[in-house]
């Protein structure tokens, strides 16, 4: 049995660039009608022949942004680096070491003439097989930059991650293999040369952030049996470990000030997100959601004012196939809020994982990672919806599907505060008073068609919700309506026209959040929609996007 789906998905593109010097640029794109939430792909170019992805994101300004790490060729793997100067992504051939293996894993810049990549590279001597390579950009090409020879071999497993704080200051971090525990490796930049310091030594270093030169974080992990994560700080004149955190694991840090820091992982099992903040004098863990049985996180960015962003990737056993989807998860200063980011594919099956994260400003957040097919390194944006004195911008938005965000930011410019709830009647979300400058996410929970009601001022929006399908093995696939349970006396209502109809009929209700089609549903071509309906009281959402399946066979 075949099937095909066909469901609107917005892809986000901009116009071509004037290419830098080398520059390789994009395919000239079409400028998009709509941006679908929370995240939409970008069009970047596809320099290698398959399984290129993207390790790391940066930026010193909307006009100035990064995305690091590995195109495939014919022999293995070589650094892959993209920029996007204000008008679209091109690649930007950068230098590689000797080596049929380099791969790049961070990338930071201070500003658009001063910007450092950081990754490993095979080595071809047998005892060492790995070391680090770092990159620097002057505003006009990449050169290699020498790096100290390590005691052992670098361990590629684990970063290397790099911060540019400024031209004569940046650091790197990283680990090497050695007998003894204390492996983790820490480089300075004065501007000159790299050069390694004493630290406290940790096992392991993976990821590094600074506010400033003397406010730098550095995440890893400690020594076993149970390896608990570690986060050293350094104040401008040494390195201390600042705190311990048994039962998770690190992969991530950003500095937005002295008292505001995330670091974020996953639980030590690999099953669950995790999230810590520092306040300023100690780091805490924070709750953190999960969409699915193995959920982590591998980046998180944030701006003063603006919230945290963490991304990563979650992988959901329920139906069986455990397909991995990119996930990223908003802070709006009180909880956080997960968003599957299933725009970059338009049904449910391995739709990549988001690695990288970079929050250039409160409403433009930037994710990397890879995706299915030949071209497979991803760069997606966030799609905010305003929320403007005058109304809603745009008036009607559509996410994703099941469990996406919709993502609204109060524009700094506003001359009131906004307060944004559901006008469904179900009562699924209030925002609370948003200041200007502020921003808001929600995830929506199941296929339908909402109103979201702005209280301060009446004004209304429409976020529309798709169905989604998920691949199954019998081999009919099956409708996904919803992330969870539908709200208490609720029910998932679905409507279809059949193969030969012409009008909408009631197809099934169910509170389960997958419905399948099975084998004794007649071959043709179907349209299926959903909403969220209680049959006591009759109030229910409208209807979502309409989908078509064709079964054959």
């Amino acid at each position: 049995m075949r099937f095909t789906v066909v469901i609107g998905l917005a892809v986000l593109v901009g116009s071509a660039a004037s290419p830098l010097a080398g520059q390789r640029v994009a395919a000239a794109p079409v400028p998009p009608a709509s941006c679908t939430e929370p995240f939409a792909q970008a069009r970047t170019p596809s320099p290698g022949s398959g399984g290129d992805d993207l390790r790391g994101a940066a930026a010193s300004g909307p006009g100035d942004e990064w995305a690091v790490g590995r195109r495939s060729t014919s022999e293995g793997y070589q650094n892959l680096i993209l920029h996007n100067g204000g008008h679209g992504w091109s690649e930007i051939p950068p230098p590689d070491p000797v080596s049929t293996f380099s791969v790049l894993t961070s990338v930071s810049a201070s500003g658009p003439a001063d910007a450092w990549a950081a990754g490993s590279y095979e080595t071809g001597n047998p005892d060492k097989p790995f070391a680090p390579e770092t990159l620097h950009w002057d505003g006009s090409s990449w050169t290699l930059v020498p790096f100290p020879e390590l005691p052992n071999e670098l361990d590629s497993d684990v970063g290397p991650g790099i911060v540019d704080i400024s031209p004569t200051d940046a650091w790197l971090v990283g680990a090497q293999f050695a007998t003894a525990p204390a492996r983790s490796i820490i480089a300075h930049w004065n501007g000159t040369a790299w050069s390694l310091v004493t630290h406290p030594g940790v096992p392991a270093l993976s990821a590094v952030a600074a506010d400033g030169p003397h406010d730098v974080w550095a995440v890893g992990t400690g020594a076993g049996p149970s390896f608990p994560a570690v986060i050293e700080h350094y104040d401008g004149s040494k390195w201390t470990v600042s705190a311990t955190l048994p039962g998770i694991s690190l992969s991530a840090v950003t500095s937005i000030g002295p008292a505001a820091a995330w670091a974020v992982g996953t639980s030590s099992d690999g099953n669950a997100t995790a999230t810590v903040k520092w306040n300023g004098s100690a780091w805490n863990v924070v709750p953190s959601p999960n969409l699915g049985s193995e959920d982590s996180l591998s980046g998180v960015s944030g701006v003063a004012g603006g919230g945290v962003w963490a991304v990563g990737n979650w992988v959901d056993f329920s139906t069986g196939l455990g397909y991995s989807q990119p996930m990223a998860m908003h802070w709006d200063g009180k909880a956080w809020t997960a968003a599957s980011a299933i725009g970059v594919g338009p049904s449910v099956g391995f739709t990549g994982t988001f690695q990288g994260v970079v929050a250039v400003s409160s409403f433009r957040v930037l994710a990397v990672g890879y995706a299915p097919g030949q071209a497979a390194s991803l760069v997606a944006k966030l799609c905010a919806s305003y929320v403007r004195d005058a109304g809603f911008d745009p008036p009607s938005a559509e996410v994703t599907g099941p469990g996406a965000s919709a993502y609204w930011a109060v524009p700094a410019s506003a001359t009131s505060s906004h307060r944004l709830a559901d006008g469904t009647g179900f009562g699924l979300f209030d925002s609370g008073v948003k200041a200007p400058g502020s921003s808001y996410a929600f995830a929506f929970p199941a296929s339908g068609t909402y109103v979201v009601t702005d209280r301060s001022d009446g004004a209304q929006q429409k976020v529309a919700v798709p169905i989604l399908t998920v691949p199954a093995s019998n081999p009919r696939p099956a409708l996904w309506l919803a992330s969870g349970p539908p709200p208490a006396g609720a029910v998932y209502e679905i409507e279809d026209i059949p193969p030969g109809g012409t009008k909408f009929v009631h197809f099934r209700s169910t509170t389960s959040t997958t419905q399948k089609l099975h084998s004794g549903l007649p071959a043709g071509t179907y349209k299926f929609r959903s909403r969220i309906r209680n049959p006591t009281s009759g109030l229910a959402t409208g209807w979502s996007p309409t989908i078509t399946i064709t079964l054959t066979g």
